[in-house]
């Protein structure tokens, strides 16, 4: 998760911040060495927990409308409220477009988490696939 946080960071930093100039970082430039030491491992970890906080709503809201409600309001309103209070980032957007981003932000990061469950699922690992295959041939 670490990972794909990551990389989905560093892709919208590159082309939704740095060449159509949606946002800047206020403290950071672009690609400096500050960048990459504060702001890379910054966007892993802020999706992982986004994908991690979806998972807990999952196992405790049955309704969808209510989870996503509560996911969207919850990440959407501590993410800005941290970058409104520590001044880290600021915008060049309408409000519009900003929350059409968060939208699919959240949407990226609950398919993440679906596919995580789809490849731990134990019905699909090569193990279970091979000792069902067998049993088929006796």
């Amino acid at each position: 998760m670490l990972l794909s946080g990551i990389i989905i960071g560093m892709a919208l930093d590159y082309v939704l911040g740095y060449k159509a100039g949606l946002w800047y970082y206020v403290h950071h430039e672009w690609y400096t060495f500050d960048y990459f030491y504060y702001l890379i491992p910054a966007w892993g970890m802020v999706l992982t927990i986004f994908i991690l906080f979806y998972s807990l709503l999952v196992n405790s809201i049955d309704n969808i409308n209510i989870r996503l409600g509560v996911y969207f309001v919850v990440i959407c309103g501590q993410q800005e409220f941290m970058g409104i209070w520590r001044h880290s980032w600021e915008y060049n957007a309408p409000l519009w477009l900003i929350l059409v981003g968060w939208i699919l932000l959240l949407e990226v990061c609950i398919l993440i988490k679906h596919c995580l469950d789809w490849i731990n699922e134990p019905s699909y690992t090569i193990a279970n696939y091979n000792l069902i295959k067998n049993d088929k041939l006796q």
